[in-house]
């Protein structure tokens, strides 16, 4: 078995907001993660999962106006 990943990190974007991601492959597959922050409020929330054969097992959005989970 190759070896598993673990990553993250920040990026600023145009506007200010502060993106902070992270990505790992675990036994299911691999799940990516991000927020986005502005003056230290969060503004968005993001969730991908996807399974060891690469579909798109989950996805959430979150923002202030609500929650969108596929």
């Amino acid at each position: 078995m190759s070896e598993l990943l673990r990553r993250a990190g920040t990026f600023r974007l145009l506007d200010g907001a502060l993106v902070t991601w992270t990505v790992a492959d675990g036994s299911r597959g691999r799940r990516w993660r991000a927020s986005s922050t502005v003056d230290g409020v969060l503004t968005h929330a993001l969730l991908i999962e996807v399974d060891p054969a690469g579909r798109v097992a989950r996805l959430e959005l979150t923002t202030p106006a609500g929650l969108l989970t596929l």
